[in-house]
């Protein structure tokens, strides 16, 4: 009696585990569940009442407490990376990324939207008297 317990216990089991392996399968061949809905973009009121869409994030790299570059997510496929002197624009075309030179932009400017970003961070290289090795 014990055997035949043990067999429909074997049994159970090894239904159980054809059916996990079977959704697995199922879920990994589905591809990415992609939704319809899009968020609304998010958005930030100027001092002189314009609304303007805010800039998902922004990242600060700064070395000897002072700022060698900045890099500003606009939105789900645009990426500035502001600089004075040349900026460049970095886009998302079909998966691949695509770069493009923009404008110059004042540090004032890129700072000032930069803040305006939903997300920041600062990315701080150590200061040091020689190169690194």
């Amino acid at each position: 009696m014990n055997s035949g317990k043990r067999a429909i216990f074997a049994g159970l089991a090894a239904g159980i585990l054809f059916a996990v392996c079977l959704l697995c399968s199922a879920i990994v061949h589905a591809g990415p569940i992609v939704s319809d809905v899009q968020p609304a973009p998010i958005t930030t009121v100027h001092p002189d009442g314009t609304v303007k869409p805010a800039p998902l994030s922004a990242v600060v790299v700064t070395s000897c407490n002072l700022a060698v570059a900045l890099f500003i997510q606009l939105d789900a496929t645009h990426l500035l990376r502001a600089d004075p002197r040349q900026s460049d624009m970095f886009t998302a075309v079909d998966g691949k990324m695509v770069q493009s030179q923009a404008g110059p932009m004042p540090w004032d400017d890129a700072y000032k939207l930069a803040l305006s970003a939903v997300l920041s961070s600062n990315v701080v290289i150590p200061c040091t008297d020689r190169p690194g090795i």
